[in-house]
């Protein structure tokens, strides 16, 4: 788990990923939770994506079971690129995983965690990041408090999917779904967009 210094050298490190104007960090509270810090603004390279990432969900445990049956704690945090202003759907995605007993890593999927309005979309996939380069903070070496005792972060993007989508990870599994989504290559930052199975 990450320190609160740690965590306070991340929103430094995500406020260097938006452009200046508009970035705002967002503290999201619900129910009997722990508050959650979200930072917001334009992706400096496309203006029309806003690119929202939690900073904090680290400091919570996140126990992770490995394929030898031992269960391994991996501090994580949740980043979302999408044309549209949801930070609700990046809170709801890190309360439901508390709810669930705090286990977040690829290929899990939160129901009922979007809303919005007119939209296919209702649920949130894990999947590593792949919308940046590995200088981002976001890339899989990204390490948290360099110089304060390092901890590497686990990056899971969130990617909105429809109920038909849901039913061919449950049907088909998680590998097809990867494969579907590389030959597809469907707009992630669409909010609007149809199911593309």
């Amino acid at each position: 788990m990450l320190t609160e210094g740690q965590t306070a050298d991340l929103i430094v490190r995500l406020l260097d990923e938006v452009a200046e104007e508009d970035s705002r960090v967002h503290d999201v509270n619900q129910r009997e939770f722990p508050m959650i810090r979200i930072v917001n603004g334009r992706m400096k390279e496309f203006l029309h994506i806003r690119l929202m990432a939690t900073a904090g969900v680290s400091l919570r445990p996140n126990r992770v079971e490995m394929r030898d049956g031992t269960f391994c704690s991996v501090p994580v945090e949740l980043v979302l690129a999408l044309r549209d202003e949801r930070i609700d759907t990046l809170a709801h995605v890190a309360y439901a995983a508390a709810l669930d007993g705090g286990t977040m890593r690829p290929g899990i999927v939160f129901k009922n965690t979007v809303e919005l309005p007119g939209s296919e979309l209702k649920h949130c996939f894990l999947s590593e990041p792949f919308m940046w380069d590995d200088r981002s903070v976001f890339s899989t070496g990204y390490t948290a408090g360099e110089g304060m005792g390092e901890e590497r972060i686990l990056w899971l993007q969130v990617l909105p999917i429809t109920d038909r989508e849901l039913r061919y990870i449950e049907t088909c599994g998680v590998g097809a779904f990867y494969e579907a989504m590389e030959r597809e290559d469907p707009d992630w930052t669409d909010p609007e967009r149809a199911s593309f199975v």
